[in-house]
C-alpha cells in the first residue's frame, strides 16, 4: 500500500489532471454537438450554435485573456496540469480553431435547412430588385443617420473598435481628382487607404425583408452597408471590403482597500472594458492579404490568434432568429413550470410554517420564492428583509418586492454584488433604485465576492420573532429560473434561520463568522467541511457496503477536492461525478480513479445546481449549495452549503440525481483520455431532464389535498 501511494505521488501533474482551458473547450464542444444533432428542433439547433458563439466569446475575454496576462508577466506553470501559460495558449489556439471550424459548418448547414421551413438569409447582392429596393430605403431611413464612415490616416489614426462589435473595413485607393486636390500638383499618384465603418449597435443585426405569403428573408446589416460602400467613401474607388470583430480583454482590476466608494470607482473602469488589450481577432474570407498583415500589426496579434469566418461573425445573433419565430414544430414542445403545492388562501408564511418547502426550478415556477418577497412587503409584522443580489431579470420581481418594502418603512438590506462578470451595470443601477427607496445597500466584504443566494425575512409573530429562509443554487433571477435548472430550499427552520442571520451579519462586517448550527460557509470553512465529508465517506465504507458519493456541480477544478476524491476511488468508494463545465478530474485510471465516473448533461435547461449526496453507512446525507469546486468558490467567494434534512426531500434528490445518471439521451462521459463520448443507449431511451419533469409532475399529482404534502414515489 505504502509502494502504491508513493507511486501515485510520483505521477506527473498532467497524468493526473485535464487542463482546466482546455476542458472548458471540451464543454463547448457538447454545446456545438447540440447544435450538430439533428434529433434537436431546427431553432433549438441554431439557439445552440448562437450559445456556443457566445460562449466562445466570453472564453477568449476572461480565460484566454488571463492567460496572455501571465505570459507578459513571465509566470511559471500556472495550469492544475503544470502547463505553462505558452503550452495554454498554443493549445487553446488549436482546439479553438477546430471547433470554430465546426461552428462554421453547423451554422452553413442549420441555414440551409431553414429553407424548405420557409426562411432565408441572404446577402443584399443576392436579391432580386423590389427587395434590394427596399433595403436602400432601410439604409436611407435608419441605417445612414447612425453610421460614422471613417478613414484611417495622419489625422485620423486606427481608433480603438469596441470589443465584439462588427466593423467593416474597406480598402479604398483614392480617385484622380482627390488626389490632385491633396497634392495640388499633377505629380501626386493615388494612393491607397483604409476606411472603417462600424456597425450601429441600436438596430438588429438581420433586416427582415415585408414577406406576405412567400418565404421570410433576413438581410445581415453588414451585407447591406456593403451594397452601399460606394455612396459612403465618394472619394475613393473600391478595392475589398470585409467584416472584422475583436475580442479584448474584459477584466476589470480594482483596488478595493483604496476605493472608497466601490460602485462609482467600477462604473468609471467599466467604460474601460471595451478598449483592454486584442485577444482575437475574426474576420471575413474577404479581408485581402495586405490588410490581414496590416491589422495584425497595427493590434499586435500571433497568427494563430487571427479566425477566419466564411459565414458569419459573432453567431450570437442568431438568437434574433430564435426569437422571430413562434412555430412550434422548430422549437422543444414547451412544459408549462408545475406550481408548488400550495391550499388557496394560504399565506406564504403559514405554507412554511406547516414545513420546508423544496423547489426546483424549471421544473417549479419561481413564483413562491417572487412572492414571499412581495408578501414580506406587505405584511405588516414583517419587520426587516435581507436579500444576496448577484444576478437579476430586467424587470425583476424580487428587486420590485424589496423596493416596496424599503418604501413601506421596513428594514431592507440588499448585498449587491457590483461584481458580477458581465452583469456590473445591471446591478449598479439596481443599487441605485434600492438605495433611492431607503434600502440599506452594502457591497460586501474586501476582496470577496458574494456568491451565495440567501434570503432572510424576519416576521414578529404570536409566539415571538420567527425568521423564514430561501436558500438556493441559482440567482434570484424570474428569467433564468425558466432556462436554468437549479434547487432552493425554503424553510424557517430555527437553527438555519440563526445563521443565516449571522451569514448577514458577517457579510456586512460587523461580525466574525460564528460556529454555524448547521450551514457552512466559504472561505472559513467549507473546503475543510467538504474533506471532512470525502474522508468520513472512506471510514464508513466497507468491503460489503462500499462507499458512495454522487456530487452535481458546474465545475470541478480545486486540486485538494480532486486529490480527496482519488483517495475515496483507492479506497473503494464508488464516485459519481455529474459535472457540466469544466472537470480536472483524470477518471477510470487504475491505481488512481477507476471507481470514479464523469458524466455531463447538456440539454434543454442548462444544469446548475450543486448537490452532493453521501452514503454515509447507510444514513444517507445531501447537501446543496451555491459553490462550484473551484479554489475560486472556496477561498475567495462568500459561498454556503447547507443540509437537506426531511426525509421526502432527500428521497427527491436522490431519485433525481439516479436519473441523471441513468441518462442515455443527453449525457456524455468523460474518458481516461479527456475526450467526451456519449453513453450508450441500452433499453429505452431516458433523457433525464423530461423525465425528472414528469418526476415531479407525478410527485405533486399524488399528494393528497388536505395535506399537500410530499408522497414519496417508487425509483425511476
Amino acid at each position: 500500500m505504502a509502494r502504491q501511494k508513493a507511486r501515485e505521488q510520483r505521477r506527473d501533474p498532467v497524468e493526473r489532471s485535464f487542463n482546466r482551458e482546455w476542458s472548458w473547450l471540451r464543454f463547448n464542444e457538447r454545446v456545438l454537438e447540440e447544435a450538430e444533432d439533428p434529433q434537436n428542433p431546427l431553432l433549438e439547433r441554431i439557439k445552440f450554435a448562437a450559445i456556443f458563439a457566445t460562449n466562445l466569446d466570453e472564453f477568449f475575454m476572461v480565460r484566454v485573456a488571463g492567460l496572455y496576462r501571465q505570459l507578459e508577466a513571465e509566470l511559471p506553470a500556472s495550469g492544475i496540469d503544470g502547463r505553462t501559460p505558452r503550452q495554454q495558449i498554443d493549445g487553446v489556439a488549436v482546439l479553438a480553431h477546430e471547433l470554430t471550424a465546426r461552428h462554421e459548418q453547423a451554422v452553413t448547414q442549420l441555414l440551409a435547412e431553414l429553407e424548405p421551413a420557409g426562411w432565408r438569409v441572404r446577402g443584399a447582392t443576392e436579391l432580386p430588385a423590389p427587395e434590394r429596393s427596399y433595403l436602400r430605403r432601410y439604409y436611407r431611413q435608419l441605417l445612414y443617420p447612425v453610421i460614422t464612415p471613417t478613414i484611417v490616416g495622419p489625422k485620423h489614426p486606427f481608433p480603438v473598435l469596441p470589443s465584439g462589435a462588427l466593423t467593416l473595413i474597406v480598402g479604398l485607393n483614392e480617385r484622380r481628382e482627390r488626389a490632385l486636390r491633396r497634392a495640388r500638383t499633377s505629380a501626386r499618384k493615388p494612393r491607397r487607404v483604409v476606411g472603417l465603418l462600424p456597425l450601429p449597435r441600436v438596430l438588429p443585426r438581420f433586416v427582415e425583408l415585408p414577406h406576405g405569403r412567400g418565404p421570410r428573408t433576413f438581410v445581415p446589416t453588414e451585407s447591406i452597408l456593403a451594397d452601399m460602400i460606394e455612396e459612403l467613401f465618394t472619394g475613393y474607388r473600391v478595392l475589398s471590403v470585409a467584416t472584422v470583430r475583436l475580442t479584448r480583454d474584459a477584466d476589470i482590476a480594482l483596488d478595493e482597500e483604496a476605493t472608497e466608494d466601490m460602485r462609482r470607482a467600477l462604473a468609471k473602469r467599466l467604460l474601460g472594458r471595451r478598449h483592454g488589450a486584442v485577444v482575437r481577432l475574426e474576420h471575413s474570407a474577404e479581408l485581402d492579404t495586405v490588410l490581414q498583415r496590416w491589422l495584425s500589426d497595427e493590434l499586435g496579434l500571433e497568427a494563430q490568434q487571427r479566425y477566419v469566418g466564411r459565414t458569419l461573425l459573432r453567431c450570437g445573433d442568431l438568437l434574433q432568429l430564435y426569437a422571430a419565430s413562434d412555430r412550434a414544430e422548430l422549437k422543444y414542445a414547451p412544459l408549462q413550470p408545475l406550481q408548488p403545492l400550495r391550499p388557496r388562501q394560504q399565506s406564504v408564511f403559514e405554507w412554511l410554517r406547516a414545513r420546508p418547502q423544496l423547489v426546483h426550478h424549471p421544473y417549479h415556477s419561481f413564483d413562491p420564492v417572487a412572492a414571499l418577497v412581495a408578501e414580506a412587503a406587505e405584511d405588516p409584522d414583517v419587520l426587516a428583509i435581507k436579500q444576496t443580489l448577484y444576478r437579476t431579470s430586467g424587470d425583476s420581481p424580487v428587486i420590485a418586492g424589496l423596493t416596496r418594502a424599503a418604501e413601506r418603512g421596513k428594514h431592507v438590506t440588499a448585498v449587491v454584488e457590483l461584481r458580477a462578470r458581465f452583469d456590473e451595470e445591471r446591478n449598479i443601477e439596481w443599487a441605485k433604485r434600492l438605495e433611492y427607496a431607503g434600502a440599506h445597500v452594502v457591497y460586501g466584504l474586501v476582496g470577496l465576492k458574494t456568491h451565495c443566494k440567501a434570503l432572510l425575512v424576519v416576521r414578529r409573530e404570536a409566539d415571538g420573532i420567527r425568521r423564514y429562509v430561501h436558500l438556493g443554487t441559482g440567482n434570484y433571477n424570474d428569467a433564468t429560473a425558466r432556462l436554468y435548472t437549479d434547487l432552493g430550499l425554503m424553510t424557517c427552520d430555527e437553527a438555519i434561520g440563526e445563521d443565516v442571520s449571522a451569514l448577514f451579519n458577517v457579510i456586512t462586517g460587523a461580525t466574525e463568522p460564528p460556529v454555524w448550527r448547521k450551514v457552512e460557509m466559504s472561505p472559513t470553512g467549507l473546503r475543510r467541511r467538504l474533506l471532512e465529508l470525502i474522508e468520513r465517506e472512506v471510514d464508513r465504507s466497507r468491503p460489503a457496503a462500499r462507499g458512495r458519493i454522487v456530487a452535481k456541480m458546474n465545475a470541478l477544478v480545486d486540486a485538494e477536492l480532486i486529490e480527496a476524491l482519488y483517495a475515496a476511488s483507492r479506497a473503494g468508494v464508488r464516485v459519481d461525478l455529474i459535472v457540466r463545465g469544466t472537470c480536472c478530474l483524470r477518471p477510470g485510471v487504475r491505481g488512481l480513479s477507476e471507481h470514479i465516473r464523469v458524466r455531463s448533461l447538456v440539454g434543454r435547461w442548462l444544469e446548475h445546481p450543486r448537490v452532493l449526496w453521501l452514503r454515509n453507512g447507510g444514513q444517507d446525507e445531501l447537501y446543496l449549495s451555491s459553490a462550484d469546486w473551484m479554489p475560486r468558490n472556496l477561498d475567495h467567494r462568500i459561498e454556503l452549503m447547507f443540509p437537506v434534512e426531511e426525509p421526502q426531500h432527500r428521497e427527491y434528490l436522490s431519485a433525481v440525481l439516479e436519473l441523471q445518471l441513468k441518462d442515455n439521451v443527453k449525457a456524455r462521459e468523460l474518458t481516461a483520455e479527456g475526450r467526451y463520448r456519449r453513453v450508450e443507449r441500452r433499453g429505452a431511451a431516458l433523457d433525464s431532464q423530461l423525465a425528472i419533469y414528469d418526476y415531479t409532475r407525478r410527485w405533486q399529482q399524488a399528494a393528497p389535498a388536505p395535506e399537500r404534502r410530499f408522497i414519496p414515489l417508487a425509483r425511476p
